[in-house]
C-alpha cells in the first residue's frame, strides 16, 4: 500500500474483544455488520490445513500514515484485523514511531509464528508522471517497520513480499471484494475506505497459498 490510508475515515470507532480502539489500533472483529456476501468472488474457505496446525500469521500492509494488519490461522480463520495509525496530523517519522509501538503490542499479544510484510524490494514506478510522489516516504516507512519486526521477531519467521509480486493482475477493488465475500461477518468495507485492512488480509491469504504449493511440491518430491 503506497497511498494515504486516512482518507474519509473516522479514527477509533471500533471495538473488538474489549479493546478500546480509540487508543489504536482500530480492528475489525466478529461484531461488524456483514452486508451482502458474494461467495462467487472468493476461493474455497478451507482448502486444507498446512502441516503446521494452527500456525498463526500476522500480515502487514505498511505506509507512512496507516498500516493495515491481519492475524489469521493457517486454516484461513481471521482472528483480528485493523489499522495502526499513530497520531493523525503528525509528521510521517513520528507516525511510524507510534505505529511501531502499536505493532509491539500486537506481537506481544498474538506471538505469531510468521510475519508477512509488503515491501518495495525492487524498482518502483509511479503512475503520476511529472508530479510529486509519496513513494519514497512510503518505502522508508515500510523498511522501518520491517526492521522493527525483524529485531523483535523472537522465533517468528519474517517474510518480506514485494509489493508488485503478490498484487499482480488483481486490482485493490477486487481484492477488497474477495475479502468481503469470505469474511463478510467480520469485515465491513465501509470502515476500510483506504483498503488497508483488506490488503493485509489478502496478503496473508496469498502467502498461505504459496506455502501450500511449496508443501505439495515438497511432498511430491519426498522432501
Amino acid at each position: 500500500m503506497n497511498g494515504d490510508g486516512d482518507a474519509g475515515e473516522a479514527e477509533g470507532s471500533l471495538l473488538i474483544a474489549g479493546r478500546d480502539t480509540r487508543a489504536s489500533p482500530t480492528p475489525f472483529g466478529p461484531s461488524v455488520a456483514s452486508g451482502i456476501r458474494c461467495a462467487s468472488l472468493t476461493e474455497p474457505k478451507r482448502p486444507f490445513a498446512l502441516s503446521n496446525s494452527d500456525m498463526k500469521i500476522l500480515s502487514l500492509d505498511p505506509s507512512s500514515t496507516c498500516t493495515g494488519y491481519a492475524v489469521l490461522l493457517d486454516d484461513r480463520r481471521l482472528l483480528e484485523a485493523g489499522k495502526l495509525r499513530g497520531k493523525s496530523g503528525t509528521a510521517p517519522m513520528y507516525r511510524v514511531l507510534a505505529m511501531r509501538e502499536e505493532l509491539r503490542g500486537l506481537l506481544d499479544e498474538h506471538k505469531p509464528d510468521v510475519v508477512v510484510i509488503e515491501m518495495p524490494l525492487g524498482r518502483q514506478h509511479t503512475r503520476r508522471q511529472q508530479k510529486f510522489s509519496s513513494m519514497a516516504v512510503w518505502a522508508g516507512a515500510a523498511w522501518a517497520i520491517w526492521a522493527f519486526v525483524y529485531d523483535l521477531r523472537e522465533g517468528s519467521a519474517v517474510y518480506p513480499v514485494d509489493n508488485t509480486t503478490w498484487t499482480r493482475g488483481v486490482s485493490k477493488d477486487l481484492r477488497q471484494k474477495e475479502v468481503w465475500a469470505e469474511y463478510g461477518d467480520q469485515y465491513d468495507p465501509d470502515l476500510d475506505k483506504g483498503q488497508d485492512v483488506s490488503d493485509a488480509i489478502k496478503l496473508a491469504l496469498w502467502w498461505l497459498k504459496q506455502k501450500q504449493r511449496q508443501d505439495l511440491l515438497a511432498a511430491a518430491w519426498g522432501k
